[in-house]
């Protein structure tokens, strides 16, 4: 078995590696915020310092930071949890990974574009990636059911979507749930650019019912939200027995996340979403499209998420290649994401720099 290292951390590295070495570089590449953590959740962690919190904790998370998920899946997307039905992971990606594994072997449906991990993670877990086309990036649930089969475990669901940007409606969630219910498959939903949708309403699948909340696993993360991907904290809920599994698989990779992070995320969880945060990059967004669309490239505006999903002429690899080396801009190609003419652009930067990359890319091309 081969596993593909990520592309997007790849890339990002090498954009720092040339800054380092004095080369001006205009990243947007990586998938990281650049707002700053809450004030309460930095003392909370300096504090577990100081009380000497560093032994093992439970493999699945204190119970403080259980019970503080609980109330925001409630807060957040009117979805009612038990501690029970909770799992703190070392990110989104580990949890991810637990239930692929615990789901597993079987097939996966992942719509296309998808983030890039999913496929890999299938890969890993001994199991099957059936890719499914979309309807211009919107996730179809007549389009789903074309790939179902006896040997279907999942539905992996990711809106706001990453590269797209694209959120799916609660009446297609509804008949993606409908889909999931009548075959007995589970839904494996990655929810965790909630907090960043700019013209429409995010809806977990789960809340939908108390059948699709039983066959679904919500996944979210502070990567996001909170502005801290470097703490490592994702988290989901879903099915008790479920959980128990991947608690389990947990168990025997990485043991718990880290305690100090986990006292911090119980107070950044007391913080929902932000409306100064959201405007700011919803005029990031409108900057960068427009930006695009005026020197040629076709970009449609995204829904949710922080990037810009744009199609291109030609080969995405060495479009992104060329212009790092010749325009020093870095972004992502779509190959990776199932999509090799088209590209990936973040705006999670300021405006100063997506108009300087968007200048560069207007003399690249």
């Amino acid at each position: 078995m081969k596993v593909t290292p990520s592309l997007t951390l790849a890339i990002t590295a090498k954009a720092k590696r040339m800054k380092e070495q004095g080369v001006d570089v205009v990243s947007l590449a990586a998938g990281e915020p650049d707002t700053l953590p809450p004030e309460p959740a930095k003392e909370a962690a300096i504090q577990a310092v100081k009380d000497n919190f560093a032994q093992y904790t439970a493999e699945s998370g204190i119970n403080e930071l259980k019970e503080a998920i609980v109330k925001k899946f409630k807060r957040d997307n009117n979805l009612d949890y038990k501690t029970d039905n909770v799992i703190v992971s070392n990110g989104a990606k580990q949890v991810l990974f637990n239930a692929v594994f615990a789901l597993g072997p079987g097939d996966f449906i992942v719509p296309v574009p998808f983030w890039l991990t999913y496929p890999e993670q299938v890969k890993m877990a001994q199991s099957k990636t059936v890719f499914c086309q979309t309807d211009n990036n919107q996730f179809k649930a007549d389009l789903i059911a074309e790939k179902i089969s006896r040997d279907t475990k999942a539905i992996i669901l990711n809106s706001p979507n990453n590269p797209s940007g694209a959120v799916v409606s609660k009446a297609e969630l509804k008949r993606i749930a409908d889909l999931a219910l009548n075959h007995n498959i589970m839904v494996l939903s990655d929810e965790v650019y909630e907090y960043f949708t700019y013209d429409v309403e995010h809806v977990s699948i789960a809340s939908l019912g108390p059948e699709i909340r039983e066959k679904t696993v919500t996944i979210n993360s502070l990567s996001k939200s909170s502005g801290v991907p470097g703490w490592r904290i994702g988290y989901a809920a879903g099915p008790v027995d479920l959980v128990k599994d991947m608690s389990a698989i947990q168990s025997h990779v990485t043991s718990n996340p880290c305690s100090i992070a986990q006292k911090a995320a119980v107070k950044a969880l007391d913080f929902g979403k932000n409306p100064a945060v959201l405007k700011e990059y919803r005029e990031r967004r409108d900057l960068m499209v427009d930006g695009l669309n005026s020197i040629g490239l076709n970009c449609q505006k995204p829904a949710g998420a922080f990037y810009c999903w744009v199609k291109i002429n030609g080969d995405s690899m060495d479009f992104c290649s060329k212009l790092l080396e010749q325009s020093k801009v870095a972004i992502i190609p779509g190959e990776p994401f199932g999509m090799k003419d088209y590209v990936r652009l973040s705006y999670a930067v300021p405006k100063e720099k997506i108009k300087e990359a968007i200048k560069k890319i207007k003399e690249f091309v």
